[in-house]
């Protein structure tokens, strides 16, 4: 189980494991005084680089999955200003984390396919376009995993964008508790009508069930997305083996 066993890791791990015990100095005494690691042949360096996007790719997976496990566990807290830090403000900073990180999937993941197919495509040239027609990959099943994972991403963009250039989160179900955080926040209560308190049980309700319905949702999403980076990968093992080889041999 674990990353280790993923299809294409299972290849770049157990090869890493050989460049990190035979790239260092052999003698001890140069290992003491810092000596810097040998040149890594080709097919080292060919490993080393895809075992450190992949890792990038899974890395995104991971921190989305993150933010959902952080939506609970909210603990009041403030500011060093002194402004208190709302349940509101907590769950809407990892429900944006989560969404943003959703494109990045589709990114890390052109940047993989680059590098495992040798291309050669310059980083903030890998657009979709650009690498899923390339004529390298556009009849291999590799062009067919990346658009998976861009039809399961595609519903979330159009709001991602709105949340990175424009405004918050915008969420139909999240938006009634937003007034009362918002009072909240701004400790605008009258001595003779404590809002915040009088209805702090009622609010908390429905913002306890928020969280859980957004959380199975998240989840769900996080799953089928892992699912289709994991199906990526497996396309590019063989890619990789046939590379590696080929890197070996002097090719």
């Amino acid at each position: 189980g674990g990353i280790g066993s993923l299809p294409l890791m299972r290849r770049l791990f157990p090869l890493a494991r050989v460049i990190l015990r035979e790239a260092v100095p052999s003698d001890l005494r140069r290992r003491r005084a810092g000596e810097s690691l040998r040149p890594l042949r080709p097919d080292e360096e060919y490993a080393r680089r895809s075992l450190l996007f992949a890792g990038e790719l899974l890395n995104v997976c991971d921190q989305m999955s993150y933010a959902i496990e952080f939506l609970t566990g909210f603990r009041s807290r403030k500011m060093p200003s002194g402004e208190p830090i709302t349940r509101y403000d907590y769950i809407v900073y990892h429900l944006e984390n989560h969404l943003i990180r959703t494109s990045s999937i589709l990114d890390r993941a052109l940047l993989l396919v680059n590098i495992i197919f040798r291309l050669g495509v310059p980083e903030k040239e890998c657009r979709f376009s650009v690498i899923a027609d390339n004529e390298h990959i556009a009849s291999t099943p590799t062009a067919g995993a990346l658009r998976s994972i861009q039809k399961i991403l595609e519903p979330y963009q159009g709001q991602r964008n709105l949340v990175i250039h424009r405004r918050r989160l915008s969420d139909e179900n999240l938006s009634p508790l937003e007034l009362y955080y918002l009072f909240q926040k701004s400790e605008a209560t009258g001595s003779d009508d404590n809002v915040t308190e009088n209805f702090f049980h009622f609010y908390k309700g429905m913002t306890d069930k928020f969280v859980k319905a957004k959380k199975e949702e998240l989840l769900a999403f996080d799953s089928e997305a892992y699912l289709a980076v994991s199906k990526l990968l497996q396309t590019l093992e063989p890619i990789f083996d046939l590379n590696h080889a080929s890197l070996q041999s002097g090719g």
